[in-house]
């Protein structure tokens, strides 16, 4: 589904176009394919998308940072994501 939103106001032409692909890792719906997969190959399945998606001009990834009260990143509060 694709989305199109005027924030540049009436009129006006946009410089800049952000084209955004969201990618969804609930469930590893999209990425990782699996979360048994080591942090190595499940980083080079990241690149390998990134790489598809940039040749089709997208200029922004989204993803969940926190998909289940658990995160992504190293955190003090959070447990570390499955």
């Amino acid at each position: 589904m694709v989305y199109l939103v005027d924030i540049t106001g009436a009129g006006s032409e946009p410089t800049v176009e952000f084209r955004g692909l969201f990618l969804t890792t609930v469930a590893n719906t999209d990425w990782p394919r699996s979360r048994y997969e080591s942090s190595t190959v499940q980083q080079s399945e990241l690149v390998q998308y990134i790489d598809i998606i940039s040749s089709t001009h997208i200029n922004a990834v989204m993803f969940h940072a926190r998909p289940a009260s658990d995160a992504f990143y190293n955190s003090t509060i959070e447990p570390w994501s499955k």
